[in-house]
């Protein structure tokens, strides 16, 4: 029981050393971050550590509402999540099965609630 145990302490220790410090190549300077600003005032977007112009910033609104909007969106949406259920409830054999599942469905919720914070 105990080797079963050390086995898995190891494993978790080894995939959390991965995780974290192997195949972490991005870092908050790689991701789009909207800036608040006071009332009135237009809001700040930086991505790869650089402001954007209000033209790019435009720009990406206009691609993030499209795409938000499309019908592929919606097609790939709907698919994603029926995958994810499909696979959680019919075809998972072990926890960590039903974790991927849960990973799937909290990608599609992500990718959703960033089209629509890049929309406003």
């Amino acid at each position: 029981m105990t080797n079963i145990s050390e086995k898995k302490i190891l494993q978790n220790k080894l995939a959390k050393f991965l995780v974290d410090d192997v195949f972490n190549t991005i870092t908050d300077d790689d991701i789009l971050t909207v800036i608040p600003t006071e009332r009135g005032a237009p809001e700040s977007w930086r991505y790869q550590n650089k402001t954007l112009t209000p033209g790019q910033i435009l720009a990406l609104k206009n691609q993030s509402t499209q795409f938000y909007n499309s019908d592929l969106w919606k097609l790939l949406k709907s698919e994603l999540i029926y995958l994810a259920q499909k696979n959680g409830m019919e075809r998972a054999q072990t926890a960590d099965d039903l974790i991927a599942s849960k990973m799937l469905q909290y990608l599609v919720d992500t990718v959703d609630s960033r089209l629509k914070t890049m929309i406003k």
